[in-house]
């Protein structure tokens, strides 16, 4: 989508990518709240937590049909065309790459550091907190969680279009600045233990997230050269998503205790 998308309006074409996937987060958690619905709490932790993931099975057989058929662009076909002998010795080298755009790959690494902190504290850990901490049901937090997400989903082409009219630099700032001030804020409200209180605590955190993943699928791949930007995104976003993002969760919960 990067490589497709007109220059002026890459950051609004791109930001469709998280919204896809916070359509999903909305998806399974209506999903989850309807069989909770429809079976009882023993039923539940019997077979019921199956149906979900028997649901998304075919998803994910359409995604990898998808995959599998999707063309390369016209700028990476251009790049292996011309530099047939550049792919043949460089292509995918994690040396080469280490070496050559080390300074790349710190940034990037902190781009995706800013925005999945946030987001898997958001998407991953905040089910887990309404419910163990805050004493909502699990039913009652998926339905709190929602229209959340339905929000963020429909934001994010704004955001994006945003970052074409003011640039991606700006709004990833603004992202980490609001992230400072506000962490401590949301988490107050949501403490409260008020329904509108804890909404309003979500939207907060959820704002920061808008203005860090609406931009980040534009700004990551414009670090690195065609030749190379498959596997040094591939290095920078799972390592920083895995060793920062997936234990966010994890040091939240040290800090409260």
């Amino acid at each position: 989508m990067v490589e497709y998308a007109p220059d002026r309006r890459r950051g609004f074409w791109t930001s469709f990518l998280d919204m896809s996937s916070y359509i999903g987060f909305a998806t399974a958690a209506a999903l989850a709240t309807i069989v909770e619905l429809m079976l009882t709490p023993e039923q539940m932790l019997d077979f019921g937590w199956r149906i979900c993931f028997w649901a998304a099975l075919p998803l994910g057989i359409i995604g990898l049909v998808l995959r599998t058929r999707v063309k390369e662009s016209s700028t990476f076909e251009a790049a292996k065309e011309h530099n047939a002998e550049l792919q043949q010795e460089k292509r995918g080298s994690l040396k080469t790459i280490c070496k050559e755009y080390w300074p790349q790959l710190l940034i990037g690494s902190a781009l995706v550091m800013c925005a999945q902190v946030t987001g898997f504290i958001f998407a991953t850990y905040m089910p887990s907190y309404l419910t163990d901490n805050l004493g909502y049901d699990t039913l009652h937090g998926n339905i709190l969680l929602i229209p959340i997400f339905l929000l963020v989903a429909a934001c994010l082409p704004f955001f994006g279009l945003l970052s074409d009219k003011v640039g991606r630099k700006t709004l990833m700032l603004t992202g980490a600045i609001l992230g400072l001030i506000l962490a401590i804020p949301a988490f107050w409200l949501m403490m409260l233990g008020h329904v509108s209180t804890t909404l309003i605590g979500l939207f907060l955190m959820s704002l920061v997230l808008m203005f860090q993943i609406s931009v980040q699928p534009s700004a990551l791949p414009s670090l690195f050269p065609t030749h190379h930007r498959y596997a040094a995104m591939a290095l920078i976003f799972n390592l920083s998503a895995t060793l920062l993002g997936a234990t966010a969760g994890s040091v939240v919960t040290v800090l409260e205790s």
